[in-house]
């Protein structure tokens, strides 16, 4: 396995989240003043209650804190998918303002929750069912520190993580006039390792560099979802190798047959693909990171238009009219009688019965990773150096 590095500076990182739709009953964060201060978690407290999926515990009889024991007034989280129905009213109002948002007042309560990572993989944290006139806004950090911020945003963050100790802290937004918008929400958190879907076809060796891909286009603010597709042409057209993925609770949404294009055929396995381009009249699939776009109807019936992310590798795809569609030579009845998928022109084919289904999972900015073990296209990428 290679090394994880993490892509987003302590410094100065951006949100994928800060602009996109929210929650009807949130409001959007203003710019305001604070300064960042560090929560002694090993300090004596009280005792705190069990929370839904996570833990807190009391103090040892010295008065002091057992390290390996969840922190007084924090909740410890080491099982997911996770979720909690709390509120930031009566919560500490210690960290005020982040690296990842310097500008941002977060002075008012917050809830810190510590997360305990087993191995590497990618951490999805979701704020919804927020109360009227509540603005709170949820942090990733290494530690219980404002200047270590990795991710934010108003909704949603998420980062590709080591294992080991992080904190992810949802906090309220204080506005000009100095009113802190604390109050209710539920909070959910996915964690999705590298081999969590071998069982079901999709190895580590294609999903650890498919979410190494997913992290550097979340935090350059490319897509607002954790919806994934990740489409493994190292796997033969006979088997299931497009997968659709909920980053956000770590689960399989779809598992199907696409073809691969005609001249990008093994000429020694009617199942695999052997070669890929981005040149038009090539009839080849395409490898690379991709973005759902506009729906349309067609020759094929509901189908979707893509936009390739991938320079060199599939920036080409719109203009090649590569699209996601369904036809009959997608199926497993095609599989049956002929032993092996039918091919496209390039194009993402999938059965009929689950076409519709998919085009509305990607549409308008649901991100689509094709990958293979293809000497060249792991060497150039743009998105895998540093891989």
């Amino acid at each position: 396995m290679r090394t994880l590095v993490l892509l987003c500076s302590l410094t100065a990182c951006t949100t994928a989240l800060d602009v996109k739709t929210a929650p009807t009953s949130a409001t959007g964060g203003a710019p305001g003043t604070g300064t960042a201060d560090t929560i002694d978690t090993t300090d004596p407290g009280t005792t705190d209650t069990t929370t839904t999926g996570g833990t807190t515990t009391d103090d040892t009889t010295d008065g002091t804190t057992d390290p390996d024991e969840c922190p007084p007034g924090v909740v410890c989280v080491d099982q997911f998918p996770y979720t909690d129905d709390n509120t930031t009213v009566g919560g500490d109002s210690t960290l005020d303002s982040y690296a990842c948002a310097p500008t941002t007042d977060e002075s008012g309560p917050e809830i810190v929750y510590r997360v305990e990572l087993d191995q590497d993989g990618f951490l999805a944290a979701s704020l919804r069912d927020l109360g009227a006139d509540v603005d709170v806004d949820v942090h990733l950090l290494e530690a219980v520190d404002a200047d270590t911020c990795v991710d934010r945003g108003h909704w949603r963050s998420g980062a590709l993580l080591t294992a080991g100790t992080w904190y992810v802290v949802v906090d309220s937004w204080v506005d000009a006039a100095g009113d802190a918008k604390s109050g209710d929400y539920s909070l959910d958190l996915g964690f999705t390792r590298f081999g969590d879907f071998a069982f079901d076809g999709l190895s580590a060796d294609a999903l650890e560099p498919a979410l190494y891909v997913f992290d550097q286009a979340w935090q350059d603010g490319l897509t607002d979802r954790f919806d994934y597709v990740v489409v493994d042409f190292s796997i033969p057209s006979t088997e299931s190798r497009l997968f659709a993925i909920d980053l956000a609770t770590s689960t399989l949404e779809l598992e199907e047959l696409v073809t691969h294009g005609s001249g990008s055929q093994d000429p020694n396995d009617l199942t695999m693909a052997g070669s890929f381009s981005n040149v038009s009249g090539s009839n080849q699939s395409s490898l690379g990171l991709a973005v759902g776009a506009e729906t349309y109807y067609g020759s094929h019936g509901y189908s979707l238009r893509m936009d390739g992310l991938d320079d060199g590798f599939n920036d080409n795809i719109r203009d090649r009219y590569i699209v996601v569609h369904n036809a009959d030579y997608a199926t497993q009845d095609f599989v049956n009688d002929n032993g092996y998928l039918g091919r496209s022109n390039g194009c993402w084919v999938v059965d009929p019965d689950v076409s519709d289904e998919l085009v509305d999972y990607l549409a308008e900015g649901t991100l689509l990773y094709t990958w293979a073990d293809d000497p060249d296209f792991l060497a150039d990428s743009d998105w895998l150096q540093g891989f």
